[in-house]
């Protein structure tokens, strides 16, 4: 089991720079009149476009603004000064972890006249050094996604080079070889891996990829970055995750790879398709928490809930052993005999002495054990073995073999909440938790086997609050732990040729045998 927890809690100077690893984005910029001079106690206004969550703040003497931890988004802002025009400009993106720089020079004249800004150039991140690039969420849901998982789209990304350990197995629960990526010549399993902000790990390998559905954005962030991004000596991939707006929005989806519609390779024609299927299905939705008559949330407090489930079946070989044939589970193993004498059975209760201090036994006639002689375990145990499916050798080993029939079944839930308390203060709370059940090898009736279960439980919270336009207070809680279990099926049959059935070789060494009754 391997757990992850931590508290942060930061007060944060305006003067001073933002965690570079925050999910969240920031504006800022200054108020200035038409021959440059600062204006101080200019009202600045930000307003989210989908949510319509409104934040205030006011310029500083040197007539800087700053509206922190904004969620990823399309912004408006509005500037208002006495004897000044009032000042909008709309459709600002902020994107995961942008530090947006709005310079506003406002004209001279009444407020009630109003100097409206609809597109200008884009917007470069002029505050900081970092060099990344955004994957947004019309380019997950859009383009094709290797069996759901998020991360592999990083590649999108320059200097970006998958390294999985096997390409062929990068679902949500295989964390191990998406997590495989050299960025800018770096050492592959040296990445840092975070969603909202959060670390999102366990040792070298991502912890948990949430279905397509909820993931707004996720930043490469591949050079340059500050200190606070230094956990790893690689690159930081950063995933932020929708959090509602005013109208709801949702999906859902279904996806089947089955060999029937699975196009094969040429030079593959000869031995068949791979018969490796995999079913995956799920959904989302977001919006606003009304509840009729009682609470409306619009522009207020918002939902998001997202869904996945796999089914996938891997029938690669992987078991060659010997099982007892019919008439040998009889009692009969007079076949054997024709292979030579090695192969007689003798009666383990027929056991005398004999001059010179050895001992005797008597040889079961033509090989064959007598019904009344089967003890009803061994029996018992003998009919839980599979049939033979392979010709095998002359003396019945090699005679069984079975695909490793990995069959996962998995699940995903993520469910956040956001809450506006006031224009200063804001919350979020969000929980995930998966659960991934792989039964392998299972044969003979379910007598041997394995039962692979792989879980993973996810919390976290966070709350802002701006005291003033220049001070804030963040405190952040988040818990990731991700657990492992194997269970061995207990019963234990084995790899058996038709020679120890029935513990007659134990008898050997033992003088006797519990499976094998005496006369």
């Amino acid at each position: 089991m391997l757990r992850k927890a931590g508290c942060l809690v930061t007060a944060t100077l305006f003067a001073v720079q933002l965690p570079a690893q925050e999910a969240r984005g920031t504006l800022l910029g200054r108020v200035s009149d038409p021959s440059g001079a600062v204006i101080a106690g200019a009202k600045v206004e930000a307003a989210n476009a989908d949510t319509g969550v409104r934040l205030s703040s006011v310029t500083n003497r040197t007539g800087d603004y700053i509206f922190p931890l904004l969620i990823p988004g399309s912004y408006s802002i509005g500037v208002e000064s006495p004897g000044f025009k009032t000042y909008n400009r709309t459709s600002v993106i902020v994107r995961v972890n942008d530090q947006v720089t709005i310079n506003v020079e406002l004209e001279v004249g009444q407020a009630s006249q109003t100097v409206q800004v609809n597109a200008e150039t884009p917007l470069l991140d002029t505050s900081s050094a970092s060099i990344g690039q955004v994957v947004n969420s019309r380019t997950i849901m859009e383009l094709p996604l290797k069996d759901g998982m998020v991360l592999t789209l990083a590649t999108l990304a320059p200097g970006v080079i998958f390294t999985p350990e096997s390409a062929g197995y990068v679902r949500p629960f295989d964390t191990s070889s998406p997590s495989t990526m050299s960025i800018d010549g770096t050492r592959s399993g040296s990445n840092q891996f975070m969603m909202d902000g959060a670390p999102n790990m366990q040792g070298t390998q991502v912890a948990y990829s949430p279905p397509p559905g909820v993931v707004e954005e996720f930043k490469v962030q591949a050079a340059t970055f500050d200190a606070s991004s230094g956990f790893m000596g690689g690159a930081s991939i950063n995933m932020s995750l929708k959090s509602g707006a005013n109208s709801v929005h949702g999906q859902i989806y279904y996806f089947m790879q089955n060999p029937v519609l699975t196009a094969d390779k040429f030079f593959r024609l000869a031995v068949g398709k791979p018969q490796f299927r995999l079913y995956r299905w799920g959904g989302s939705i977001s919006g606003p928490v009304t509840l009729p008559k009682l609470y409306n949330g619009h522009s207020r407090t918002f939902f998001m809930y997202g869904y996945e489930g796999i089914w996938s079946f891997d029938p690669s070989p992987w078991v060659v052993e010997g099982v007892p044939t019919a008439a040998q589970r009889g009692g009969d193993l007079s076949g054997l005999l024709a292979l030579g004498s090695r192969y007689q059975v003798y009666d383990p209760y027929s056991v005398a002495p004999v001059a010179g201090g050895l001992f005797s036994r008597a040889p079961l006639p033509n090989n064959i054990i007598p019904a009344s002689r089967i003890n009803p375990v061994a029996g018992k145990i003998a009919g839980l073995w599979d049939a033979p499916n392979l010709p095998g050798t002359v003396d019945g080993t090699n005679n069984y073999s079975k695909g490793k029939n990995a069959q996962d079944t998995y699940w995903n839930h993520i469910v956040r909440i956001d809450h506006n308390l006031s224009d200063n203060q804001r919350f979020y709370v969000r929980t995930n938790f998966t659960d991934l059940q792989r039964p392998e090898n299972i044969r003979h009736n379910n007598a041997v086997g394995d039962n692979f279960y792989r879980y993973n439980k996810g919390f976290s919270f966070d709350d802002v609050y701006t005291r003033v336009a220049y001070f804030l207070f963040e405190h952040s809680l988040y818990s990731d732990t991700l657990h492992y279990r194997l269970h061995s099926l207990p019963a234990r049959l084995g790899s058996c040729g038709a020679g120890v059935l029935f513990g007659l070789h134990q008898a050997d060494q033992r003088g006797g045998s519990a499976l094998f009754k005496a006369a």
